[in-house]
């Protein structure tokens, strides 16, 4: 054993991945809302849920063990995969709306002259605007796992670095 160093102490840089475990759950949570929206709107947008249930798979496989190793490149990739499906998500919502809004007003303008006694109207807009509800909670959570994913980048960066001896060329 030599005079200066302790065996029991590390001499590297820890390599804490602070954000991993959150981006773990919050692929898991996606992984749950991207099914749910694939079995209540597969018949107009189901690309965008399949696209969805992909990368939080994606994202689920690669974050499965958080205290390993983690492929940076992996990582880097489901977080602008993540924005990507953000993106569709969005495209998504405009088509479904797009398509409600249409059938009502082909409702109204086919029927002028009847009374509308089964009008959708009330309900249909309260229905619109519990989805856009939705909607903008789904669209929060991807907004949450995008900021974590790109922490979760800066810590692997930031540990690559130092891994490299970076920080004794500070």
């Amino acid at each position: 054993m030599s005079a200066g160093k302790d065996p029991n102490v590390s001499t590297g840089v820890p390599r804490v991945l602070e954000f991993a475990p959150a981006c773990k759950q919050l692929a898991l949570i996606l992984t749950a809302v991207y099914a749910a929206s694939f079995f209540t709107t597969w018949y107009r947008v189901w690309w965008d849920s399949l696209l969805g249930l992909l990368v939080a798979a994606f994202g689920y496989h690669t974050l499965r063990d958080t205290h390993a190793e983690l492929n940076q490149k992996r990582v880097t990739f489901y977080y602008y995969a993540t924005i990507a499906t953000m993106v569709s998500h969005v495209i998504a919502v405009a088509v479904v709306i797009y398509y409600i809004i249409k059938i009502h007003f082909h409702n109204d303008l086919i029927r002028l002259a009847e009374v509308h006694e089964s009008d959708p109207g009330v309900a249909l807009f309260v229905f619109l605007i519990l989805f856009l509800c939705a909607e903008i909670v789904v669209t929060d959570a991807q907004g949450f796992a995008i900021q974590r994913g790109a922490n979760l980048c800066a810590e692997l960066a930031r540990n690559d670095f130092f891994a490299r001896g970076g920080a004794s060329r500070v």
